[in-house]
């Protein structure tokens, strides 16, 4: 998430938006986006395991939540790649996302 606000201009030149999702509420995704300073919206609340089924995600059974997932969208919200994590940890590297789109 933090790398992604250091070139979300890049993004913002293609038309693209960039959003994080949060397994956390709506208040710990706001303070964490506070504590890093980064410019990318993040939501929270996510409601489990709805949400995970409306996303394509992966469910978390331990854990009640998503698994870690990233996705990247067309304008018509239609998944064009998506990565996802085994562990806790996804990684799409905004690098990557900017030569997808390109």
């Amino acid at each position: 998430m933090v790398a992604y606000s250091y070139v979300l201009d890049a993004f913002a030149a293609l038309g693209v938006q960039v959003v994080g999702l949060s397994v956390d509420s709506a208040a710990d995704a706001a303070a964490t986006r506070e504590r890093l300073q980064v410019d990318v919206p993040l939501v929270g609340d996510l409601a489990y395991p709805d949400s995970v089924d409306a996303l394509g995600a992966y469910r978390n059974e331990d854990r009640q939540s998503h698994q870690a997932s990233a996705f990247v969208l067309d304008a018509d919200r239609r998944v064009e790649h998506a990565v996802y994590s085994a562990t806790n940890v996804g990684r799409l590297m905004p690098e990557e996302v900017l030569r997808i789109l390109s």
